[in-house]
């Protein structure tokens, strides 16, 4: 079967999971043991492995997450008003997990419970771009708006904003947190030292 993946998501060096347009996720293993997962009712647009890669969580444009254990579905997160854009774990947090959906809202969840710890609604347009600080404390969210927004993920507080010219297509912490690469809609890339906000 044909997939039409839109994102990609590495498990280990064996396993990855796919997402796409058929409303299914793949879970494509190196040895061509190959199988599906089925739920969704609308496009995939984004799966992330939990930092121990037991979970998986799925977004979609059906307006919900999944959180899917053992190839079958454990929970659904609902709570977006649109569709589904991005979804991360956050590191150093058994079963917290982040998204963000078309509308420009950024959820923070407790995947195992199906929980919504905070809610984050300072973007006007959507996000399509999450990361989350490798401190795990931490979460910066890059919108069509022109706007990265940097969270606390215990609180949902503000804790930076940067504006640029053009729309974010993406956000990327460095592996030890002390840079946020952001790429603009322009062919730009800045570099901002994120220390200098995350005191």
């Amino acid at each position: 079967t044909t997939l039409t993946p839109f994102s990609m998501f590495v498990k280990d060096d064996f396993v990855f999971a796919s997402a796409s347009a058929d409303n299914r996720i793949g879970l494509c293993n190196i040895n061509g043991n190959d199988h599906f997962l089925c739920g969704h009712s609308s496009h995939v647009t984004a799966v992330s492995w939990s930092n121990d890669g037991v979970l998986l969580a799925s977004a979609s444009e059906d307006k919900t997450v999944r959180i899917w254990e053992d190839n079958r579905c454990n929970v659904v997160l609902r709570g977006h008003k649109t569709g589904v854009s991005c979804v991360k774990w956050v590191p150093h947090r058994e079963s917290t997990v982040v998204s963000s959906s078309q509308d420009g809202a950024v959820f923070i969840w407790d995947g195992r419970m199906g929980q919504a710890l905070n809610v984050i609604e300072r973007h006007t347009k959507d996000v399509i771009s999450l990361s989350v600080s490798p401190c795990g404390k931490y979460v910066a969210s890059g919108s069509t708006d022109m706007m990265v927004d940097i969270s606390s993920v215990d609180t949902g507080e503000r804790i930076a904003t940067l504006t640029g010219r053009s729309p974010i297509f993406e956000v990327q912490w460095d592996p030890i947190g002390r840079f946020l690469s952001i790429c603009f809609d322009d062919s730009t890339v800045a570099i901002v030292q994120s220390a200098l906000y995350l005191q």
